[in-house]
């Protein structure tokens, strides 16, 4: 396990997992269209298995969610399904090959551009025994098994909110 704590690292890191691995099992207290991987994501939407992501009030940006909104494997939750905030990345090919990402990273800009952060990086290798692999499956079905797919009218309300109060912050 190591501790990644520079932005120019996390980038590197996270980029590096990205296009190394099969597939993606991500849970997210929020997502913003700054996130700087989006065009990446959206490149690979073959490999999202499941993507948590919280809505958690107005958080996550409508415009992330409308470039999934036809991806049935990013689903949502409200912060009252899921109370405890977690950043889970799990980056998978197989049982002998995988990477976690966790810690003060989520799907937005300010996890890559500003520091301290404070990211745990383990992977297969550090497994020695496989619970790492099978405590954090076992955290994303949890998650899972409480998220929705947003709707059309869904989408437009949470838009239509989001967007007013944007407004009113400025």
């Amino acid at each position: 396990m190591e501790i990644i704590n520079d932005k120019g690292e996390i980038r590197k890191v996270f980029k590096s997992l990205m296009d190394k691995h099969r597939k993606y099992f991500w849970v997210a207290r929020f997502a913003r269209s700054t996130f700087p991987f989006i065009f990446d994501l959206a490149d690979h939407e073959s490999k999202i298995f499941k993507i948590a992501v919280g809505l958690n009030g107005l958080e996550t940006s409508p415009t992330f969610i409308n470039e999934f909104f036809d991806c049935k494997a990013v689903r949502y939750f409200k912060k009252d399904s899921v109370p405890n905030d977690i950043d889970l990345f799990l980056f998978y090919t197989s049982e002998t090959n995988w990477d976690l990402l966790f810690g003060t990273i989520t799907i937005n800009k300010d996890s890559f551009d500003n520091i301290p952060q404070f990211t745990y990086h383990t992977s297969a290798v550090d497994d020695i025994n496989g619970t790492q692999l099978v405590k954090t499956f076992e955290a994303i079905d949890q998650i899972w098994s409480r998220t929705f797919e947003i709707s059309e009218e869904e989408y437009e309300d949470y838009w239509e909110k989001w967007s007013k109060d944007l407004t009113s912050q400025e």
